[in-house]
């Protein structure tokens, strides 16, 4: 692993903000042999005026008063506050100005020197060269393009600039690293997400305890977590749900999108999301885990941090076809149309014995992050040659 090193970290996610991504994984152990100044995400979309939008605003600014705080050993976290209008070359110069100053201070205070540059955000583009960087990392996880308020036009020369400006680009699916390796070509990399073995792997662990709020569902338990918006096939799962009464459909994380329908429905069950040190115990209640995405822009450019989780904890997966999915169909059960879902539920459920998870955790096992993070240095220290 790369070591020594000062990493300026410009997230796509806030440190804190109760989810485990690939973006506190890897910052997590580039830590324990470097130190990061972690800035929280600077966003891509205009805020809307509801009650999410506001309070993550509030949010912003108090921990902004804060300046930075040490979340852990050798990570520093910094919240800035930018204007909200990424297309606007004015915002956008007002926003450089202040992101500039405000960072070179926290960098002297910490006395950084020639940091490697690594973001996540196209929109970080017009920073690059202005802390005396040794390095330009990009590291793209969405089409970023695809997410609705996003000002697709601004952020696809903006993101096309930081491609060609970057030492090297890093994509977590197949379909990321053919688009992007179009602006360079012999410096982007595909490098997958990882998965933290160790900690789904207890939920094959006969003690560990189930959650006390799904005691009262019946079994068996077709379970899915993650954010539910409106690239999750929820007309899929009502259909599934209203032909088989008897199955329990359970899912867990924040709703952004209509569930009227499912809400309906008295075998539907919805616990809101969960932190990421509960779900191996909510894995090992799950009698088959869903992957049930609607496939467009934005979901086959996708690469699921939980399909490997779920592979990890020893679920039995079915998942809606897309280009990633497809890496794993000889450990999974992909599914075709509405009956075809129904169909590899019920062949899932038939799973018995340890064999099934065998071949499945030992298509992954070698997929830690720390085995991701590894890999990555290995080409940043070796300049992608």
């Amino acid at each position: 692993m790369i070591e020594g090193q000062d990493i300026l970290y410009f997230s796509a996610d806030d440190w804190g903000c109760g989810l485990s991504t690939s973006q506190t994984h890897l910052a997590r152990i580039l830590s324990k042999k470097n130190r990061i100044l972690y800035i929280n995400s600077l966003g891509l979309r205009k805020p809307k005026v509801n009650k999410s939008d506001v309070k993550r605003m509030v949010s912003k600014f108090s921990r902004f008063t804060k300046g930075i705080e040490q979340a852990a050993e050798n990570i520093w976290i910094f919240t800035p506050i930018v204007i909200p209008f990424h297309d606007s070359e004015l915002y956008q110069a007002i926003n450089k100005k202040l992101l500039v100053g405000y960072i070179n201070f926290y960098l002297k205070k910490l006395k950084m020197k020639n940091p490697i540059f690594w973001s996540y955000l196209p929109n970080t583009v017009n920073l690059v060269g202005k802390f005396n960087e040794s390095k330009v990392v990009y590291y793209c996880v969405d089409e970023y393009v695809a997410f609705e308020g996003v000002p697709k036009d601004a952020i696809q020369k903006q993101e096309e600039a930081l491609i060609k400006k970057a030492d090297i680009i890093f994509t977590t699916s197949i379909g990321l690293y053919e688009s992007k390796r179009i602006y360079n070509p012999t410096k982007t990399f595909h490098s997958p997400h990882g998965v933290d073995i160790t900690h789904f792997k207890q939920a094959v662990d006969k003690n560990l305890p189930v959650p006390e709020d799904t005691r009262h569902i019946p079994h068996p338990i077709i379970g899915f977590y993650g954010l539910i918006d409106n690239w999750v096939n929820l007309d899929l799962i009502a259909k599934a749900a209203e032909a088989r009464p008897d199955w329990s459909f359970l899912l867990i994380g924040n709703v952004k999108t209509d569930i009227t329908r499912l809400s309906s429905l008295k075998n539907v069950y919805f616990l809101g999301r969960k932190l990421y040190e509960e779900l191996p115990r909510y894995n090992k209640i799950f009698d088959v885990a869903l992957l049930p995405y609607i496939l467009n822009d934005l979901t086959k450019n996708m690469n699921h941090i939980k399909l490997r989780e779920y592979l990890a904890a020893g679920t039995p997966v079915v998942a809606t076809d897309s280009p990633e999915v497809n890496l794993f169909r000889k450990v999974l059960y992909v599914v075709a149309g509405a009956d075809d879902f129904i169909q590899k539920i019920e062949l899932a459920l038939k799973e018995k014995g340890p064999v099934p998870y065998q071949e499945r955790f030992k298509f992954i096992e070698h997929e830690s992050w720390e085995n991701r993070v590894e890999k990555i240095s290995e080409i940043i220290m070796h300049g992608g040659k």
